[in-house]
């Protein structure tokens, strides 16, 4: 069957209209498919970059142990206006996370000039507020007087007065004068300041001769006894 030409002319229209839908429709659909695929590379390109690292938040274990503070004594003893060398009583102040804490300790200062009682409190306190204490008592008593030096006394024996008549009468010879004598009466004999005086004054009396107590002294000025010299 033979078109017409006019026939022909729709044919040739309807075919060209259709190849160029055809390859309109495969235009779209590889161009979908590029998309597609550059999508694809995309995402893996963005899946493959490196991430910055997170910062790790290191946990701090928390400090709950106090410093251990100790003194070199528990209680001290000076004279009314004794200067007092607090920190020479500091014998250690450690922690186990800051170490020596020595030269932080604090303390409180008593009035050395009023005799009675006192507590010195000592403390120290680590970096994370830990706080520990020690306490110093310090008696502060009056000073002591010096001790009386003892009286230095000279036991004269009374001369006997012999009657006239007597006298005129024929003295037997007299005896020869006995030697010198010394006797000491030490502290260390069990003598003490209340009763060495009197020891040598008694010695003296039984003896019947002239004498003298004279106290004794050692190098430092310290009495340790009394001496009788008999003459």
């Amino acid at each position: 069957m033979e078109l017409s030409e006019r026939e022909q002319e729709i044919l040739k229209l309807y075919r060209a209209d259709k190849k160029r839908k055809r390859k309109k429709r495969i235009t779209l659909i590889m161009l979908l498919l590029l998309l597609s695929i550059g999508g694809y590379g995309v995402y893996r390109y963005v899946q493959s970059m490196p991430t910055a690292p997170k910062e790790k938040i290191e946990e701090k274990p928390t400090d709950t142990v106090k410093p251990n503070i100790t003194l070199t004594t528990e209680k001290i003893e000076i004279f009314k206006g004794e200067d007092i060398a607090y920190e020479k009583y500091i014998k250690e102040a450690m922690d186990d996370k800051d170490g020596d804490l020595s030269e932080k300790v604090n303390f409180n200062k008593i009035d050395a000039n009023e005799v009675g009682e006192y507590e010195v409190h000592y403390r120290v306190k680590d970096k994370a507020g830990n706080e520990s204490s020690a306490t110093l008592k310090v008696v502060v008593k009056e000073k002591e007087k010096p001790k009386e030096k003892p009286k230095e006394e000279v036991v004269e024996q009374p001369v006997q007065q012999v009657p006239q008549q007597e006298q005129q009468q024929t003295l037997p010879p007299q005896p020869q004068p006995a030697p010198p004598v010394t006797k000491y009466f030490m502290f260390t004999d069990g003598y003490t300041m209340d009763n060495v005086t009197s020891a040598c004054q008694n010695e003296l009396v039984a003896s019947g001769r002239a004498g003298v107590c004279t106290p004794i002294q050692d190098a430092s000025g310290i009495y340790t006894g009394m001496r009788l010299d008999l003459y």
